[in-house]
This record gives structure tokens, C-alpha cells and sequence, in this order.
């Protein structure tokens, strides 16, 4: 029988924190899902810990590569091998609060023209101590216009944490999912907003684990020398989408602008809209140092050539 909710919980060695996770889920209050563990050629004790589970709870089913496919395709996989009416992606190393489920999946499907609905969000550390809610909040992002929604989440420097709401996957399937490119979680966050509205709900039902091993936080060590660069933002590793891409330089901020642009020439909208979110992209030029970080691409890419060269 097709459950209700499918949570996709793509992993790599994330056996420190997979249990807490795990745990977490299967104690909901709302208990119609299936939950999906893609493990993506871990280790470490990872597919020990999935496989405890998934015989222990008819719920779980453990999906396991033999080689790792990179980040972005192992989250595709758990979507791909979704059953249920409505998605959900949760980080192996994130908590949620029982109600989670029951309180966002009765405001979806009471809002049908929301197309993902999450709640407030607490940083929490390693040893799961609180350290105060999401910095960069979006305010914008229930708007009933499609452009004050992409501007929202273009302009504002958040956390991708709406990545983890209760979503429609019919929404979801119009996206290109996480593209094997460097900010593609940006990218289809834009997307959805142009799709249809995001509701966001007062109580704190989510823990986002801000821990050392987290991706978004591993520099490649080409990198780790280039103080002056990183001093504009971060520098995330394309290899964690694509391991492909390993070594390699690919223009990430020129190529997330370009994305943007095209998600907003794929997306049905009336003129005026389309035309006020192609404004918000030449205002993303002047905001969160974008200029600048488009600047340190080139040069990223000039010094990899003479190095490649010499």
C-alpha cells in the first residue's frame, strides 16, 4: 500500500550521528511513511547501522552503491525510489522533533498551492547543545507572487535548510532535483518558489546539526591556501556533488547565475513576473559579494591553468 510520506536519508559514513536520525524519524507521532536509506559506498559502520534498522522496522528499506555517485545523485536516488503521496529529504546527522511530520504534512495538504511546507529550525552542535535558530531567514518566501519568492531565496544568504520541508513531489519532478553541479541545491530551491508557495510553520519541529564533517564545510586542500579567496565566502567542493568534478574548476558562481536564469526562462509566468525576477538576478550581482566571488572564479580558473601549464 502506497504510504503517505516518503523521507529519502541519503548517507556517506555518517555512522556518528545515523542512529540519532534514524531514531528520530521512526519516533513520529504521525506513522504512515516509508523511510529510505541510500547508502553511498560508506566505510565506516553505516550500512551495519541501516541494516539494523531496516530489519527491525518493516518501514526502512536500505538502498546500498558499491561505489560512490556522488552527493548529488545519491539524494536523487532516495526520490527516484520514493512510493509515497508526499517527499521529504532528511541529513543522516539532523533530528527531528516528533510532531514533524504530523504538524507540516496537515498544513500541505490544507494549502494546495503550497509545494513544500517546513517549520522553524534550531542549530544544534555535536553533542546535540543548542546554538540559537537559522541567521538568515527568509520572509518572503509564502508570497503569493512567484518573483518576491525567487528573490527571497536568491538574495538572501541562507542555509538551504528549506531543502529538508515536506515537499509535493509532482513540484519536485518539474526540477532538475540536485544537479551534479556546485550550488545546485540553490538552484532548485528557486525553482520550487517559482512553482508555488512555501509555508513555514512557528514551531521549532527541525534540529539542524552544524557539526565539522557537514560538506558544505569541507575545502578541497587546493583551497585551503587561498586565504584571500575564501575571505569572500565559502568555496564548496564540486566533488561532493560530482566526484567527477575532483580537481577541477567549473566557474560555480558564474554557473549558478546562468542556472537561476534559466529556471526563470523554463518556468510558466506571467510577463511581469518573469521580467521582476530577471530584475532580482541583476540585483544578486550586488548583494552577498556575488561581483566579487564572480571575479574570484576567473581568477581560480586562470591560476588552475598556469599551474596545469607549468
Amino acid at each position: 500500500m502506497q504510504p503517505t510520506i516518503s523521507i529519502g536519508l541519503p548517507v556517506f559514513n555518517g555512522e556518528r550521528y545515523l542512529a540519532e536520525a534514524i531514531e528520530s524519524i521512526l519516533a513520529q507521532s504521525f506513522e504512515d511513511f516509508e523511510l529510505i536509506v541510500s547508502d553511498n559506498a560508506s566505510d565506516d559502520r553505516t550500512a551495519e547501522i541501516s541494516r539494523g534498522y531496516a530489519a527491525g522496522d518493516r518501514r526502512v528499506r536500505v538502498i546500498r552503491h558499491d561505489v560512490n555517485i556522488g552527493g548529488a545523485a545519491n539524494f536523487n536516488s532516495v526520490f527516484h525510489a520514493a512510493r509515497g503521496r508526499y517527499f521529504k529529504w532528511v541529513a543522516h546527522d539532523d533530528v527531528l522533533h516528533p510532531d514533524n511530520l504530523a504538524r507540516t504534512l496537515a498544513v500541505l495538504e490544507a494549502t494546495p498551492d503550497a509545494v513544500a511546507v517546513h517549520c522553524r529550525v534550531e542549530v544544534i552542535g555535536v553533542a546535540g547543545e543548542r546554538l540559537g535558530g537559522e541567521p538568515f531567514p527568509l520572509r518572503r518566501i509564502g508570497s503569493a507572487r512567484a518573483s518576491e519568492r525567487f528573490a527571497d531565496l536568491i538574495l538572501t544568504p541562507h542555509w538551504n535548510l528549506w531543502t529538508y520541508g515536506l515537499m509535493r513531489p509532482s513540484a519536485l519532478a518539474k526540477t532538475d532535483l540536485l544537479a551534479p553541479y556546485t550550488s545546485s541545491d540553490r538552484v532548485l530551491l528557486a525553482h520550487l518558489a517559482l512553482l508555488g508557495r512555501f509555508i513555514e510553520l512557528p514551531e521549532v519541529l527541525f534540529f539542524f546539526r552544524d557539526q565539522p564533517e557537514r560538506a558544505s564545510k569541507k575545502i578541497p586542500d587546493r583551497l585551503r591556501r587561498q586565504r584571500w579567496l575564501r575571505a569572500v565566502g565559502p568555496l564548496p567542493a564540486a566533488e561532493w556533488y560530482d566526484p567527477a568534478k575532483a580537481g577541477g574548476i567549473f566557474f560555480p558562481q558564474w554557473n549558478l547565475w546562468r542556472r537561476y536564469f534559466e529556471v526563470v526562462r523554463r518556468a510558466d509566468l506571467p510577463a511581469n513576473e518573469r521580467v521582476a525576477c530577471q530584475l532580482a538576478l541583476v540585483r544578486w550581482l550586488l548583494r552577498n559579494r556575488n561581483a566579487i566571488k564572480l571575479v574570484r572564479d576567473v581568477l581560480l580558473a586562470a591560476e588552475h591553468r598556469l599551474q596545469a601549464v607549468s
